[in-house]
């Protein structure tokens, strides 16, 4: 085991009595905690940092002993937790973790995903099974709280998606770009014969008229725009 130095005994028995003192003064931590809120969002949520002039580690951990309680070692004495419920407690944490996974951007899944499989943790050490089943319970613990991606506006999301396409290499779509295709769908000269718009005449004419020549456009994305319908034209994010 290793020896804990002075100054991280006094940060631990810090932690383990304002842990206490929360109990006390926010006991309603206990129902944001199930309700989905981090212990970086309740930190953040009742500004316990400033409240009690701590750090925000410590804020964190002491939230966590308010939650979980004391055993009473390091010469404090011990206290139930505010969710005294131990199987409760694993299932909430277990749902916190695979909340925040699926609030990850895809850049820092990679990195965090790179670390953990280095040193075996976390999700490295589940069967196939057991990441399927923790990450769709996070999915839909984010969807039905409303938290992480589905806490964002139709509007957020839309420029998000943008901006995952544009950062992939890709050109999103615009409006008046859609409009062309459909236009030049009805057009006879644009047909290929009975069986339909010619996608490789399109394709052609929307590289020439928005894109300067260059292929950015493919015969599949033109026949992606046209299949999804007009009722989608407020979408800007399909891409080449």
């Amino acid at each position: 085991m290793t020896k804990l130095s002075i100054p991280q005994l006094r940060a631990i028995k810090k932690e383990v009595y304002l842990g206490r003192i929360l109990q006390r003064e926010i006991p309603e931590i206990a129902e944001d905690y199930r309700n989905g809120l981090s212990k970086i969002k309740i930190v953040e949520k009742y500004d316990i940092e400033e409240r009690y002039n701590i750090g925000n580690n410590i804020a964190q951990n002491a939230v966590s002993s308010a939650l979980k309680g004391h055993n009473g070692c390091l010469g404090v004495k011990d206290y139930e937790g505010l969710i005294s419920n131990k199987n409760e407690l694993e299932k909430l944490a277990s749902e916190h973790q695979a909340i925040a996974f699926n609030s990850l951007s895809k850049k820092q899944r990679i990195a965090n995903g790179k670390k953990a499989y280095k040193l075996g943790l976390g999700i490295h050490g589940y069967t196939k099974d057991q990441r399927i089943e923790t990450s769709r319970k996070g999915g839909v613990i984010a969807r039905d709280k409303n938290l992480g991606f589905h806490a964002l506006t139709q509007e957020q999301k839309k420029e998000n998606r943008i901006k995952a396409i544009i950062a992939s290499g890709k050109t999103p779509y615009i409006i008046e770009e859609k409009e062309r295709i459909f236009e030049l769908a009805d057009n006879p000269d644009y047909q290929n014969g009975k069986r339909g718009p010619s996608y490789k005449k399109i394709k052609n004419q929307i590289n020439k008229e928005f894109h300067n020549g260059d292929s950015i456009r493919t015969r599949s994305s033109i026949n992606y725009v046209l299949f999804r319908g007009w009722k989608y034209y407020y979408l800007l994010t399909y891409i080449s």
